[in-house]
């Protein structure tokens, strides 16, 4: 074999090599992140599906195209049990963490 298709052979191969080590790092570095955001308590899609259903009445009575559903889904809301609403708030607190409530009373 010529000294150039060494060369050639062994860049190659030193860019593979780098290509994978490089990509294994960057799936340590992800998988490190997203254990960090669950001991942060980050939620994800859960916490942002939960502040639209809290806040979305609150946000369409300003709007004058969504003040009547904002009205009905207040009435819906309040014709509830009482043992309804008491679920959603544990739930609410539940998926939000209570530790983070627990923090803010120390």
């Amino acid at each position: 074999m010529s000294a150039a298709v060494v060369t050639l052979l062994t860049t190659i191969l030193g860019w593979g090599t780098s290509f994978f080590n490089n990509r294994q790092q960057l799936g340590r570095a992800k998988t490190e992140a997203k254990i960090e955001l669950q001991k942060a308590g980050a939620t994800g899609w859960t916490g942002r599906i939960l502040v639209l259903f809290w806040f979305y009445p609150a946000i369409a009575c300003y709007l004058p195209f969504m003040r009547e559903s904002a009205g009905a889904g207040f009435q819906l809301l309040m014709a509830q049990p009482e043992w309804y609403l008491g679920l959603l708030v544990t739930i609410t607190a539940t998926l939000l963490g209570i530790d983070k409530f627990q923090r803010l009373k120390r």
